[in-house]
């Protein structure tokens, strides 16, 4: 994970986010995880961001963490974006599409760009692995909300990550 992030922060040619998916249990780690990694990175510029889906409730939820990324950069830092719980609704996939896509979110009357980030999306629910797994098989996925969350999961291209259960 370290090296595929070092290489998208080397290279000067992408400028979309790099988006990884990390999938856990709740309790297993996720936050303690970022923080470790944005740590051991840090020397190298990258600096984490937290933001908790489960408290969103509309765009304007939004402008904070993104200040702070559009903060980071100004410092010359690469940001690395925890959105944790993405899935908690499905309402909030149509809004990610396209941060994921161009790291961009009209908020109110204005446009957020982030520029170059690292967005991690974690998520606990059972229906993210299945519409991966039937996505990767060319399958349709069989759940409510599929459309949207196969959308967003064809955004992540940097990587998944699973953390194991505690058992």
């Amino acid at each position: 994970l370290m090296a595929v992030i070092r290489e998208y922060a080397q290279d000067r040619s992408r400028r979309r986010p790099l988006n990884i998916i990390m999938q856990a249990e709740p309790g297993s780690g996720k936050s303690h995880f970022i923080k470790c990694l944005a740590g051991k990175m840090s020397q190298e510029g990258v600096s984490e961001v937290t933001f908790n889906m489960a408290s969103f409730r509309g765009v304007d939820d939004f402008a904070q963490p993104l200040e702070a990324v559009r903060n980071l950069k100004v410092v010359d830092k690469l940001p690395l974006l925890f959105l944790d719980e993405f899935d908690s609704s499905q309402t909030n996939y149509p809004l990610l599409l396209p941060l994921l896509w161009d790291g961009e979110l009209s908020v109110g009357h204005s446009k957020l760009r982030t520029g170059k980030v690292v967005i991690m999306l974690a998520g606990s629910g059972v229906q993210i692995g299945d519409a991966m797994k039937n996505s990767k098989g060319m399958q349709a996925a069989n759940v409510a909300g599929a459309g949207k969350l196969t959308d967003l999961l064809s955004r992540v291209n940097g990587g998944e990550l699973t953390i194991p259960g505690l058992d």
